[in-house]
């Protein structure tokens, strides 16, 4: 499929060239994305299921240190911090 960009409203097809040049940017984008991913992505996974910090601090109140610890090393053992190489 042939890419197009707009032109005072005119959509004109892109040359060989300019097509070229977006492919690779999407392809530079695709990969920094996926090394994003591959480096942080537990980040992110480990804080949508972290608790909300009232509920942790509730938690700790009611149960102690140790039974918010746990709950937070289930998380960090699910989504572990990928190896440093």
């Amino acid at each position: 499929m042939a890419l197009t960009k707009k032109v005072n409203g005119e959509t004109i097809k892109l040359t060989k060239e300019e097509e070229a040049a977006v492919r690779e940017e999407w392809a530079r984008v695709d990969a920094q994305k996926l090394e994003h991913e591959t480096l942080y992505g537990y980040q992110d996974k480990r804080r949508q299921e972290y608790p909300p910090i009232v509920d942790q601090l509730d938690r700790i109140f009611h149960e102690g240190l140790e039974g918010w610890k746990a709950e937070i090393q289930a998380i960090k053992d699910k989504y572990p911090k990928p190896s440093q190489q």
